[in-house]
């Protein structure tokens, strides 16, 4: 079977095989390269519909990486690093991101005030 029918009426979705015959198919999901980039983007991602949005760390130490994963289940933004100043970048990001999930107020502008 090529295609399976989503529970949404009229929508296909292809299955994996479909997709690797026509384009190059990266076994990994990338890695923002800048924390900038990546912070902005998980903001924004966050800020679009905070209900859907969930936050992973993970912690490797054989590797003495770690790795921080925004995704809302359509899009999946990664940042991984072995640099003990980007820890810290990456726990005051992951900080605000909690205070914002459990905050009753609007989530408009609390991202760009702190």
């Amino acid at each position: 079977m090529c295609c399976s029918e989503d529970s949404r009426p009229g929508r296909l979705i292809q299955t994996r095989s479909l997709i690797e015959k026509h384009i190059s198919f990266d076994q990994t999901m990338p890695y923002y390269q800048t924390w900038e980039e990546f912070a902005r983007a998980a903001e924004k991602l966050y800020l679009t519909d905070p209900m859907k949005v969930r936050v992973v760390l993970k912690y490797r130490h054989c590797d003495g990486n770690l790795c921080i994963k925004v995704t809302d289940n359509a899009v999946c933004l990664q940042y991984k690093t072995d640099q003990a100043q980007d820890v810290k970048k990456i726990e005051k990001l992951h900080g605000k991101l909690m205070r914002l999930m459990v905050s009753k107020e609007t989530h408009s502008g609390a991202m760009e005030t702190d």
